[in-house]
């Protein structure tokens, strides 16, 4: 997969997150919270998508497989953008994870490109 195919892919989840993703909570049914068809869908893609991306996260670096540094960095925030969103803990350990293992790359998040360094000053 190349890399501006990889980095859409990830802008997709985000777009994914932005676009009407209603929120319930895990102990709420659909309807006790008044969301719509549409919203409920939202969310279950939402979930989905972000199931999938976790299957390249690579816990002994912190980072994902193939997207590189920065490209790590529009992971985890959509990670944490989903996470906000859907009031999920599930990625917690991700988080905490990402904050040890990815500075053993480049300390302090910090490296020769500044758009790198933004991207993860964003997360």
């Amino acid at each position: 997969m190349g890399r501006p195919l990889r980095t859409t892919i990830v802008f997709s989840f985000t777009l994914s997150l932005l676009c009407g993703c209603a929120v319930r909570s895990s102990n709420h049914s659909a309807a006790a919270s008044g969301l719509t068809a549409p919203s409920v869908s939202y969310l279950q893609h939402s979930t989905d998508a972000v199931q999938r991306l976790q299957e390249w996260y690579k816990p002994s670096t912190g980072l994902y497989e193939t997207t590189g540094w920065w490209n790590s960095a529009n992971a985890i925030t959509v990670l944490a953008d989903y996470a906000r969103t859907s009031k999920s803990a599930q990625y917690n350990a991700t988080f905490a994870n990402t904050f040890t293992e990815a500075q053993k790359t480049n300390p302090g998040f910090i490296n020769k490109f500044y758009d790198d360094e933004g991207w993860w000053a964003l997360v």
